[in-house]
């Protein structure tokens, strides 16, 4: 973060989508339990940070799932099921591809301060 240039709240606004989504795939992709494996990639562009998670859990397009939306982040009284909520307002770009047994995630978001 420091070699790109990232502003302070743009590397907290990393960790904290990337943090919900490797959560929410650890709570939920595997019922069944046993070994996976997950893969996180972090990569850039001239402006954007982009981060790439790819797991073998059960199909999960983050983009078609429902959740609340009366509350902004910081209104939040509790905890828990707003994740992809906070994952939508935390990135610039979000995308979703299920590839053969794969689920990926690519999100990005600013390098520089946007507010």
């Amino acid at each position: 973060a420091a070699a790109w240039g990232m502003e302070e709240k743009a590397v907290s606004k990393l960790n904290l989508a990337l943090e919900e989504i490797f959560v929410n795939i650890v709570d939920y992709a595997y019922p069944a339990g046993g070994d996976h494996e997950i893969r996180i990639r972090l990569g850039r562009t001239r402006d954007q940070a982009v981060v790439t998670t790819e797991d073998d859990g059960m199909p999960f397009n983050i983009l078609d799932a429902k959740y609340e939306n009366n509350a902004s982040v910081a209104e939040e009284k509790s905890i828990g099921g707003e994740g992809i909520r906070l994952v939508r307002e935390l990135t610039d770009h979000l995308e979703y591809q299920r590839d053969g047994e794969l689920n990926r995630v690519v999100f990005r978001i600013g390098i520089k301060k946007t507010d």
